[in-house]
């Protein structure tokens, strides 16, 4: 019988240094509410690539940080929208400290010089029609 694979699987195997990590995710691409000046038919994503020999340090220090967030501000996860915007667990945090995350975080991908990719699709280009 074969194993079924879990999420724990897949981060193990990252954090063992062998594998290269490779995380997308949508930007909040608008879809059809809210963004009266951006064309709904298309959406954006954002990749980030680490290389096997700084997986560890990065699941780490980003780890270390999170920990940290949490002990000064109750925070359990890092969705830069909310955190910009000032919204859900960072509702009640100043702006200063907001701005401090994002700069600790971007000084981060800075000194470990992660290769960033963003893509943009429509409905010419992506088959499954680019938007929703």
């Amino acid at each position: 019988m074969k194993k079924q694979l879990r999420y724990q699987d897949f981060i193990d195997e990252l954090r063992n240094g062998t594998h290269y990590g490779v995380f997308v995710d949508d930007t909040g691409s608008p879809s059809g509410t809210g963004y009266k000046l951006l064309p709904t038919n298309r959406k954006s994503y954002v990749g980030v690539v680490i290389p096997p020999s700084l997986v560890t340090d990065t699941f780490s220090s980003l780890a270390s940080l999170l920990t940290d967030l949490n002990r000064r501000f109750r925070v359990s996860e890092l969705h830069f929208t909310d955190i910009y915007g000032g919204n859900g667990e960072f509702k009640n945090m100043a702006w200063e400290d907001r701005l401090g995350i994002i700069d600790t975080i971007a000084k981060a991908f800075g000194a470990f010089n992660f290769p960033i990719f963003v893509q943009s699709l429509n409905q010419r280009n992506c088959p499954n029609g680019g938007g929703n």
